[in-house]
């Protein structure tokens, strides 16, 4: 999700509006945590905090861990007339709640407010996509690099100064690439229709970091030393 550092209200609405959604979204299709085996000394408490998947997450929601995505994207207008108009372009941050997938389909939704502006114009597209993204491997923590590719559509809230608002529909295509796990680096292009004679899509390539870019300790490891003293727990594994 990218917010423009120039917008009044947008960031925090779309903020609350994100969050709302990865409250919701563990609901949806999440499964429970391990059971306990009957010979183990660890607690039931203990044993849902893990995520087998994802425990170098340090957001955890529901069960599962999630890692904060911080970095910046620079988006311009692919027609010359709306750049010479509004500027040849301008940096946002983003801000994202990341959960590696495994490959396959999965759903994609993304708020975007973008805003640019120069002298006394100033456009300003508000979009709203729904859509699906396609993973042709796992996002494994020993894998370089994992690729997506997806596609989307929704309603453009488009401002133009000195205009009336319009709202059209528009579609978006991107390509992802993550590195293991810790960054990722984003192109999209975004097709909007012709608004008031202004061709106002765009083209966007950013960036993000996992913050922190490391997690606690060796979770991986300490999995599998839990796992290993359940089994042993009983009198049988006694000398």
């Amino acid at each position: 999700m990218r917010t423009d550092l120039h917008t009044d209200r947008g960031p925090f609405v779309t903020a609350v509006f994100v969050a709302a959604m990865v409250l919701a979204a563990p609901r949806i299709g999440g499964a429970q945590g391990p059971a306990v085996r009957p010979d183990s000394t660890t607690s039931a408490p203990t044993e849902t905090k893990v995520d087998p998947w994802y425990p170098e997450g340090s957001v955890r929601i529901r069960g599962k861990r999630y890692s904060l995505f911080v970095g910046a994207t620079y988006t311009w207008f692919m027609n010359g007339n709306a750049r010479a108009r509004f500027g040849q372009g301008r940096w946002s941050p983003s801000f994202e709640l990341y959960r590696p997938q495994r490959h396959g389909l999965s759903p994609l939704l993304e708020v975007n407010d973008t805003r640019m502006a120069a002298a006394d114009s100033t456009a300003r597209v508000f979009a709203v996509s729904a859509g699906v993204r396609y993973r042709p491997v796992d996002a494994e923590p020993s894998r370089w690099l994992a690729l997506s590719v997806g596609l989307a559509a929704g309603p453009r809230v488009v401002r133009i100064s000195g205009l009336e608002r319009t709202t059209v529909v528009g579609v978006h295509a991107q390509v992802a690439v993550e590195v293991l796990r810790t960054a990722r680096v984003t192109v999209r292009y975004d097709a909007v229709p012709t608004v008031h004679r202004t061709r106002l899509s765009t083209m966007s390539l950013g960036t993000a970091l996992r913050l922190p870019p490391y997690g606690k300790g060796r979770p991986r490891r300490k999995l599998r030393d839990t796992s290993v003293a359940a089994t042993c727990a009983g009198a049988a594994c006694a000398r």
